[in-house]
């Protein structure tokens, strides 16, 4: 069994399976076309299995939606009818609307959904650490054991999970996202620096 199935290798979903399959977890990478160049790359670099989301359902423990090529609602149309042994995670950036997440659980025949990663930038995932801080990933989803995996996730990437509560606060991970991303609009490419610097 698979420990993740990535969905989607663009910059995040890409970085997050390097990032995973260099701390020691079975990887493998989801799409409906699994012959694109980008995917048979990313495969090819890093011995990776191309998988369709029916297979990473059955065969993985987790299935992290990062940044698919296909709206979700299409992709996981794919899932009628199979019964998913996984845990879901909704890590695509932009707001996690009700046509997206909605889809993922009503389509994912029960299994628990968390929205996770969006938070936080892809370079964040290639290095982690803020001065020696590890960051922060919030998540939010079902309060049950399936968080042990969600947070297995997390932990393995050098970050600190921190669990906000249920479904009726995906709304404030989003907002945490729609914060990041107003500040990176107004600082673009600035670093902080401490007041009392000098220079």
């Amino acid at each position: 069994m698979l420990d993740v199935a990535v969905v989607g290798v663009g910059k995040v979903g890409a970085t997050l399976s390097a990032a995973w399959h260099r701390a020691g977890l079975s990887v493998g990478l989801v799409a409906r076309n699994l012959d694109s160049s980008t995917m048979f790359s990313i495969a090819a670099e890093f011995g990776l299995p191309r998988l369709y989301l029916p297979e990473a359902a059955r065969s993985a423990r987790v299935v992290v939606v990062a940044d698919p090529r296909e709206s979700v609602a299409d992709l996981f149309e794919d899932l009628r009818g199979v019964h998913a042994s996984a845990i879901f995670i909704d890590a695509a950036s932009g707001p996690s609307d009700g046509d997206r997440f909605g889809a993922m659980r009503s389509l994912t025949t029960g299994a628990p959904v968390y929205r996770a990663f969006n938070t936080l930038g892809w370079s964040d995932f290639v290095d982690p650490t803020y001065g020696g801080e590890l960051p922060d990933v919030f998540y939010a989803g079902p309060d049950d054991d399936a968080r042990d995996l969600v947070e297995g996730l997390v932990g393995c990437l050098a970050m600190r999970p921190v669990y906000v509560g249920g479904y009726d606060n995906v709304r404030l991970i989003d907002s945490l996202a729609e914060l990041r991303d107003a500040v990176q609009a107004v600082r673009p490419g600035r670093r902080s620096r401490s007041a009392c610097s000098n220079g």
